[in-house]
């Protein structure tokens, strides 16, 4: 059997002028797991990771941190099946089309406009966030430039496919992605419906690892969430 760890990427620059971009607590979140993988002596033979900037950024933190220890780490491979749902243009760009189709969203959003202080912000983001993606995960609602949440699952089902097809035995295989990816990986693995998938993917800290066994015709779930890395609850985020 081989393993897949997926690994979230570090904490972004939630809500402000560019998301895409890890915050110094992310670039440490991540920096904290590539020395826990070095101390572990995990060797990886093959390292992806998404489009994105924040995950692109997160895999090449832990491979620095291989390099300076004098250790073997291969380059990492863009993968943009890995990239994350389109939830920014979703909802930023179509809100007010989101408040029409359900009133709930209107005070959704006027309670996060209203908000002060972080916790309150994204407390009350998360909250109109969901009520957006559970009308997208049922087709309710299609908008051009977003793809579907069948698209969606499609791709990333793809990119597990080309990740883990003509391993060799004993493998280790690391993907730095985002939550929504991670969710439906599990979904591919246990067979979980849409909103239990989207679920899991909210619960997903960042930096978090969760792994897969696989060999060819099975793939299955082995951790889930696990941040062994980071020792201090100070550390964890989730956006």
């Amino acid at each position: 059997m081989s393993l897949l760890l997926l690994v979230r990427h570090g904490q972004a620059s939630f809500l402000t002028d560019n998301y895409d971009r890890l915050s110094p607590l992310g670039e440490k979140q991540i920096q904290l797991l590539g020395e826990y993988w070095c101390d572990q002596n995990l060797q990886l033979d093959a390292i992806y990771s998404g489009g994105l900037k924040r995950q692109i950024d997160s895999a090449e933190i832990v491979r620095q941190v291989y390099v300076d220890r004098g250790l073997s780490c291969p380059e990492s491979k863009v993968l943009p099946g890995l990239n994350e749902y389109q939830a920014e243009e979703f909802l930023y760009n179509h809100l007010d089309d989101l408040r029409e189709i359900d009133p709930s969203l209107e005070e959704q959003y006027q309670t996060f406009k209203n908000a002060t202080g972080d916790r309150e912000r994204f407390r009350t983001y998360q909250k109109m966030f969901e009520t957006a993606m559970r009308h997208w995960i049922a087709g309710e609602i299609h908008f051009n430039k977003v793809e579907s949440w069948k698209e969606f699952v499609g791709r990333v089902e793809s990119s597990i496919e080309e990740m883990t097809r003509n391993v060799g035995r004993s493998q280790h295989i690391a993907a730095f992605t985002s939550g929504g990816t991670i969710g439906v990986a599990m979904q591919y693995a246990l067979k979980t419906d849409s909103e239990t998938t989207l679920q899991l993917s909210w619960m997903l800290r960042n930096a978090s690892l969760t792994t897969f066994l696989f060999t060819e015709g099975k793939f299955t779930l082995s951790s889930f969430n696990e941040t062994p890395h980071l020792s201090d609850r100070a550390d964890w985020s989730y956006r």
